[in-house]
């Protein structure tokens, strides 16, 4: 669901499409076989659905979009993975509320820290009975928090932390 600014596509070396935000913005155009022709194979037991829109667009999931896109989900797949944008807005909210575990990925800065016992507290909130975890990505990069601190500021260690690997 982050549809402006998600790197998701990027990352696993995928071509984005204007799918995700017709499912989303159009639940009556969605049906079992759009959401294949729109996913990428990724490897044989992973597909993705990514968007790139335009940082000046306006997209506007509906509920139904939300609700009807991870029906058709849950109905093909045993785990889906949602890429939330750290704003967060009444459909990611919903989205969140139907999770059955959440995983807060966070960069060793200030704002990360921040933004993660925000971000784990709502969650929990929001997705009742379901886990929250919480990673510390690229720990020990030079010039980022040291991880004293980011416990610190977390109230208690990371459950998973990555640390940072240069390429040599």
């Amino acid at each position: 669901l982050h549809l402006r600014g998600g790197a998701t596509a990027l990352m696993l070396g995928a071509q984005a499409s204007a799918g995700l935000r017709i499912a989303l913005e159009d639940p009556a155009r969605v049906d079992a076989l759009f959401l294949e022709r729109v996913a990428v194979e990724i490897e044989p037991r992973f597909r993705l659905i990514a968007a790139e829109e335009p940082l000046d667009s306006d997209p506007s999931p509906t509920a139904e979009g939300v609700s009807r896109v991870l029906t058709l989900l849950q109905e093909r797949f045993n785990h889906i993975i949602i890429d939330l944008p750290r704003l967060m807005g009444p459909r990611e909210r919903q989205v969140l509320t139907s999770a059955r575990s959440t995983v807060l990925v966070l960069a060793p800065d200030v704002i990360a820290v921040r933004d993660a016992v925000a971000l784990r507290r709502m969650a929990g909130g929001l997705a009742r009975g379901s886990s929250v975890m919480t990673v510390l990505n690229r720990d020990g990069e030079p010039g980022t928090m040291k991880r004293s601190l980011i416990i610190e500021g977390l109230g208690g260690p990371p459950d998973a932390i990555v640390p940072y690997l240069p390429k040599v």
